[in-house]
């Protein structure tokens, strides 16, 4: 099955989980105040209904101001504070070594696909669509050309990846070659269009079932803090922390803006600790950088240029 576009999917969506009922008609000359806005509340739920979220106190309610009654509305007059500014909580990253005992406590047909997210930062639906005619060995390189997702309404679904900088050529790392040529010769049919996951029937592995093998995964190294998508954002983090430019994590995570690259640039207790030692080093040391060449200020250089500024 091709994939939906956005709206299709939020229209299903909508049309499944939303009872609809008869709202009064708005209309652009009847406004109200707080107290209007609470009785058509109650009187368009009706007795014993609720609404799925806690409304807003009455002092926070979008009122529109009484002097714009009959006016003509040049924009939206009903803003509410904080709204659009929703802030998701800083996900975990995994160690080097956490990383290596979950891979042990996968399944050997599985275990590529643990890897591959942290060190060549593809998404768990790119991980999926690969296909052994992705794969370049004698490069090292795997093409990422399409997803495999499964909506809610539990159809798989194959598509060209997430974002428009999704389609790329990803490096892999020379730790992680040996594990891909093994899990080409025993798990991947030699047709080109084999997929690199499968399910019983041959067809591409659903992410729930990839789920579910991360999970026992998790749970054996202790940290069932971790989702899947948390090595991608680990391996993402530790490029940052290497030194990758904001165009290099962009590109490395088939990215099509900066603003989500950034949020992979976390100040780990790793990077924090070598800041640290570097300005410490700065006050003991008084290494000073001139143009591309560091240069030690002593006591002797020191005592001469406080003169020459006298």
């Amino acid at each position: 099955m091709l994939r939906q576009s956005r709206e299709d999917n939020a229209r299903g969506f909508l049309t499944k989980s939303v009872a609809w009922q008869r709202l009064e008609p708005l209309s652009q000359t009847r406004f109200c105040d707080h107290r209007d806005a609470v009785s058509w509340r109650g009187r368009s739920l009706g007795a014993g209904d609720h609404l799925a979220v806690d409304p807003l106190p009455i002092q926070d309610l979008p009122v529109v101001n009484p002097r714009s009654r009959g006016a003509q509305i040049a924009r939206n007059p009903c803003q509410v504070r904080g709204a659009g500014q929703a802030r998701s909580a800083e996900r975990p990253v995994a160690t080097v070594a956490e990383l290596a005992a979950a891979v042990e406590a996968a399944p050997g047909c599985c275990r590529l696909a643990i890897l591959l997210p942290a060190w060549c930062q593809p998404r768990r639906g790119e991980v999926l669509g690969l296909q052994r005619r992705d794969v370049d060995l004698m490069h090292g390189t795997i093409r990422i050309e399409r997803s495999v997702v499964r909506p809610m309404d539990g159809m798989t679904v194959i598509g060209p990846p997430k974002t428009s900088a999704g389609a790329r050529t990803l490096t892999v790392l020379s730790n992680v070659l040996p594990v891909l040529r093994e899990h080409l010769r025993r798990y991947v049919a030699p047709q080109p269009q084999a997929w690199l996951f499968t399910n019983e029937s041959g067809g591409p592995m659903i992410p729930v079932t990839l789920n579910r093998i991360w999970q026992r995964a998790r749970k054996v190294i202790g940290r069932t803090d971790l989702h899947y998508h948390d090595l991608r954002h680990t391996g993402l983090t530790w490029a940052a922390a290497s030194g990758a430019s904001v165009a290099e994590l962009m590109r490395r995570g088939g990215h099509a803006n900066p603003a989500a690259a950034l949020r992979y640039q976390h100040a780990t207790e790793e990077r924090d600790r070598a800041i640290a030692d570097a300005l410490a080093e700065l006050a003991t040391g008084q290494v000073v950088r001139f143009g591309s060449q560091p240069r030690r200020i002593t006591s002797r250089n020191a005592k001469s240029r406080s003169r020459s500024r006298t």
